[in-house]
């Protein structure tokens, strides 16, 4: 509006708390500035001499005003403009892309330093995702140079793919591969399940301890002669058709001295003969402790199994007392026989 048609009203509706705006570095506020301005206007005539905070960014007559710059302020200054905004280390919201997401930042859903890894360390998106949002990999080697401490899950491009680790010294495992290499098993046979050899057969019996009734079958063995059992099994198809080892669980009655327990072993594949020979031989020598006490004998050397052996093949172990070279003077009782093999590195075939 022209200066002429001046309402004084609308000057004294900014007066008071409201009018407390400053408007240069000196703090003074828009009262004051405004007082100046009806006075001139009242007059007709000069300004005058504006207040200290002023300094001169009043000019002109009643037919023009100029309002110039004040001291540490910008003339016309628009706090919100880019310029202003970005001075004081902010950003305008069109300057931001994704301001929704900005504005709804959970600092939860984001990986930092500190937590191991940031975003241009992290996993990128393969532009074969499918539309579940799995992730699919596919590699000839491994991604990495291999370092220190770290190691690396990937997907060798094989065919079929294969999963694949490798660990900091670079060597990579195969994870769909077999990882039984080198386990072992055992399997224990009772004296119930043995069957004494009719040509120089220990004899079966069955021992009650008197004070607490406890029962055990055994295959005696006497002092004479060398005497002898035997028993079949089917190992597991998990076998590995290699060696196994055998210990004797035996006690005695009475007595002192060593007892030795002879090893031997054959496989029979579908329409082999029965009645051949065993493979070689293996003892394990124990000493009497205490009569009536649990023994578990040492390992066998490695036995090797006569014929040709194959997981899930019938064997038939015999076990004999050997008198020639032990010492006990009296039953051998052997209440079992724990077996030990060695599992084969690939699964058994289905029936």
């Amino acid at each position: 509006m022209a200066f002429t048609e001046f309402n004084e009203s609308r000057i004294s509706a900014l007066e008071g708390a409201d009018a407390q705006v400053f408007v240069d570095t000196n703090e003074t506020d828009l009262t004051t500035i405004l007082g100046e301005f009806t006075t001139y206007l009242k007059s007709g005539g000069a300004l005058g001499t504006p207040s200290s905070g002023v300094a001169t960014n009043l000019t002109g007559t009643a037919a023009g005003l100029t309002v110039g710059a004040t001291t540490g302020v910008e003339a016309g200054a628009d706090v919100t403009d880019t310029a202003n905004v970005t001075a004081a280390g902010a950003l305008m919201d069109s300057e931001v892309t994704n301001l929704a997401q900005v504005k709804a930042f959970d600092t939860t859903d984001y990986a930092t330093a500190a937590q191991g890894t940031t975003a241009d360390g992290a996993i990128q998106k393969d532009a074969s995702n499918d539309a579940d949002g799995v992730q699919m990999l596919e590699r000839p080697d491994h991604p990495n140079t291999p370092a220190a401490t770290k190691g690396q899950f990937w997907v060798k491009s094989d065919t079929p793919n294969k999963p694949y680790f490798t660990d900091d010294a670079g060597t990579d495992f195969d994870l769909s591969a077999d990882l039984r290499t080198g386990v072992y098993r055992e399997v224990y046979i009772n004296a119930g399940a043995m069957v004494p050899r009719t040509t120089n057969g220990a004899t079966s019996s069955t021992t009650e301890l008197a004070t607490n009734d406890i029962m055990y079958d055994s295959m005696d063995f006497d002092t004479a002669t060398e005497q002898g059992v035997g028993f079949w099994i089917r190992l597991p198809a998990e076998w590995d058709a290699s060696t196994v080892k055998l210990k004797a669980d035996w006690t005695a009655a009475s007595g002192s001295g060593t007892v030795k327990w002879d090893f031997a072993a054959r496989a029979y594949a579908d329409s082999d003969a029965l009645d051949q020979a065993l493979g070689t031989e293996q003892g394990s020598t124990d000493t009497l402790i205490t009569a009536n006490d649990q023994h578990l004998s040492p390992a066998t050397s490695a036995l090797t199994i006569g014929g040709t052996p194959v997981a899930g093949e019938p064997i038939y172990f015999q076990v004999a007392r050997d008198v020639a070279t032990d010492t006990l003077g009296v039953d051998a009782q052997l209440i079992g026989v724990v077996l030990q093999y060695k599992e084969s590195t690939t699964e058994p075939s289905i029936f």
